[in-house]
């Protein structure tokens, strides 16, 4: 029977086969936690490198070709909505804001998830979840998703 890491950071995957979690900061990194407790092994972009999951570190340099090939490779990804504002969401398009080769922060996350909810490839192996009051994440259906953001393409 396949058993879990003690230490999900200290693991990497002998197959190859990775989860990732996108959000906004801190509640990617809140999702990842509450889901490597719950056995999931799935890591925020802040250790994607660091696991085998990018070829390059992570910086504003290399965010955009990483991501990129990071969504294409993981198996599940994990979105958390918290934090994020619909009508940002639905104006923000396809594409990253980059400038002299530098991505520039804003709407990452917000053209995170459109790039996500405009490919049904991606769509496939995605869960998104909401925060509740309590602090417990929960899971968000795709039909809901796509009704609250309705994200448009460039």
């Amino acid at each position: 029977m396949y058993e879990y890491p003690s230490d999900p950071v200290g693991w990497v995957d002998p197959l190859g086969l990775y989860e990732i979690v996108l959000g906004r900061s801190p509640f990617n990194e809140q999702l990842a936690y509450d889901l490597n407790q719950a056995k999931i092994n799935a890591f925020p972009d802040s250790l994607w490198y660091q696991k085998g999951i990018a070829s390059k570190p992570i910086d504003a340099s290399t965010f955009v070709s990483q991501f990129d090939e990071v969504i294409k490779k993981a198996e599940r990804i994990h979105f958390s909505l918290a934090g994020l504002d619909p009508e940002q969401v639905k104006n923000s398009g396809l594409n990253f804001d980059v400038k002299n080769g530098l991505l520039q922060s804003g709407n990452v996350t917000n053209v995170e998830l459109n790039k996500i909810l405009n490919d049904k490839s991606l769509m496939a192996k995605t869960n998104f979840y909401k925060i509740k009051p309590d602090g417990l994440f929960i899971e968000v259906s795709h039909s809901i998703v796509k009704d609250v953001f309705s994200c448009k393409k460039n």
